[in-house]
C-alpha cells in the first residue's frame, strides 16, 4: 500500500534556504503585503499559514505578487508565487533569490520619455511578421 507523497516543502530549485534563517523583517514584510492584499490586518496573517488557506487565490497572487515587486523591488516568476505557500516560506524564497545575487534583481524598466508622445509605437516582432508576411 502506498501513500501520496507529502509536497515538495524545499525552498528553491537548489533547496537551501530555510524559513529558520529567514530575517523576521522580511516575513513581515511579506505578512503585510498579504495583508493588504487579503484586506485584512496583520495579525490575522500569521507565518506559517498558506496564501490560500487565509483566502487568497490566483488572482491575488499575481496582485500580491507585483505589490511585492513594488515594496520589495523583487521580481519574482509566477511559478514562485504559489497559493499553497505559507507567507514565511515566500520570505525564504525572496531571501534566496537575494543571496543567490547579492542583491534584490533590478526590475528591467525603461522610464525614459519618449520624443513624440503622440508618435506611434513600433510594431512587436510578432505584428512586423504579420505585416511582412
Amino acid at each position: 500500500m502506498t501513500t501520496p507523497s507529502a509536497p515538495h516543502s524545499g525552498v528553491g530549485a537548489s533547496g537551501g534556504g530555510s524559513p529558520a534563517e529567514t530575517p523576521p523583517d522580511l516575513v513581515r514584510a511579506v505578512r503585510e503585503v498579504w495583508a493588504d492584499v487579503l484586506e485584512t490586518d496583520l495579525a490575522s496573517v500569521p507565518a506559517d499559514a498558506g496564501f490560500l488557506t487565509l483566502g487568497g487565490d490566483s488572482v491575488l497572487a499575481v496582485r500580491m505578487a507585483a505589490l511585492l515587486r513594488k515594496r520589495l523591488g523583487v521580481a519574482l516568476a509566477l511559478a514562485d508565487v504559489r497559493v499553497e505557500h505559507s507567507a514565511s516560506h515566500l520570505a525564504a524564497l525572496i531571501h534566496e533569490h537575494a543571496s543567490a545575487t547579492g542583491a534584490a534583481r533590478p526590475l528591467p524598466l525603461d522610464l525614459r520619455r519618449r520624443e513624440d508622445p503622440g508618435a506611434p509605437f513600433p510594431l512587436l516582432p510578432l505584428q512586423q511578421g504579420y505585416f511582412v508576411g
